[in-house]
C-alpha cells in the first residue's frame, strides 16, 4: 500500500513537472508577488538626489539595514527560484511558434538571464553598505554607492528588460502562441524601458525619461503576470 502511494505521488509530480506551461505560469505569478512584496517592504530607501547624510542614516540604523537585507534576499530568491523556471518554460512555449526555428525564443531566454544578472549585480552596492558600518565611510564613498545602485536599477536592469521582452513579444505577434495583445504591449514596454534608461545622460532620475522608465518597469511586472496567466490557461488545455 505504501509502495502504491509513493508510486502515485511520484507519477503526480512527474505529470506536474512535465506540464511546463503550468509550471512556468505558477512560477511567474509567484515571482511577481515576491518581487513586489520585496520592493515595497524594503522601506524608505535613499533616492539618487539624497545627500550622504541621508544614506548614512539609513544604513546606520540596524532595523532599516536588516529589513533591506531580508527583502533584498527575498527578491533574489524570487529571481533564482521562480524567474528562471518561468523564462525556461516561456522559451519552450515560444519555440513552438517561433518562425525562425527558435532563434528569437533563445534570445528572449538569454535576455532573461541578462536581466537576472543585472538585478543581482545592481544590489551589490547597497548590500555592502547594509552589512558594513557607514559611519566609517566618507561622503564621496556613500554617494558613489548610491549612484551605482541608481544606475544599476535605472539603466542596466531596464536594458535587461528590453533584451527579454522584445524577442518574446515579436514571437507572440508572429505566432499567436499567447494573446496577441501581449505582443503589442511587450514591444511598447520594451521601448519605454529603452528610452527610460537614457535618464542617466542628464543624471536626473526624477525626470520625464525617468518616469518613462518607471512606467516601463511596472508594465514589465504586469506583462509577466499576464503572460503567466496565459501560460496557465494553455497548460490546463494541454492537460485536458
Amino acid at each position: 500500500m505504501a509502495v502504491r502511494s509513493a508510486s502515485s505521488s511520484t507519477n503526480g509530480l512527474s505529470r506536474f513537472l512535465a506540464n511546463t506551461r503550468r509550471v512556468g505560469g505558477i512560477a511567474g505569478i509567484i515571482y511577481v508577488v515576491l518581487f513586489v512584496v520585496g520592493v515595497v517592504s524594503q522601506g524608505d530607501t535613499p533616492m539618487l538626489d539624497d545627500d550622504a547624510a541621508t544614506v548614512r542614516d539609513f544604513f546606520s540604523n540596524s532595523d532599516d539595514a536588516n529589513r533591506y537585507l531580508i527583502f533584498d534576499w527575498l527578491i533574489g530568491m524570487a529571481f533564482v527560484i521562480f524567474f528562471l523556471p518561468f523564462i525556461s518554460a516561456l522559451r519552450s512555449l515560444l519555440a513552438a511558434g517561433d518562425p525562425s526555428g527558435g532563434m528569437w525564443a533563445r534570445l528572449s531566454f538569454i535576455g532573461g538571464l541578462v536581466l537576472l544578472t543585472a538585478g543581482l549585480a545592481s544590489s551589490v552596492a547597497w548590500g555592502a553598505l547594509a552589512i558594513t558600518s557607514p559611519q566609517d565611510l566618507d561622503d564621496s564613498t556613500l554617494l558613489f554607492a548610491s549612484r551605482m545602485n541608481a544606475y544599476g536599477f535605472g539603466s542596466a536592469v531596464s536594458l535587461g528588460i528590453v533584451a527579454f521582452l522584445l524577442p518574446a513579444s515579436l514571437v507572440i505577434l508572429a505566432s499567436h502562441v499567447l494573446w496577441r495583445w501581449l505582443g503589442f504591449a511587450g514591444v511598447v514596454l520594451a521601448l519605454l524601458n529603452l528610452v527610460g534608461a537614457l535618464w542617466v545622460v542628464n543624471g536626473e532620475q526624477e525626470s520625464f525619461l525617468g518616469a518613462l522608465g518607471i512606467i516601463g518597469f511596472i508594465g514589465y511586472g504586469l506583462w509577466v503576470l499576464a503572460t503567466s496567466i496565459g501560460m496557465l490557461m494553455t497548460g490546463k488545455r494541454e492537460t485536458a
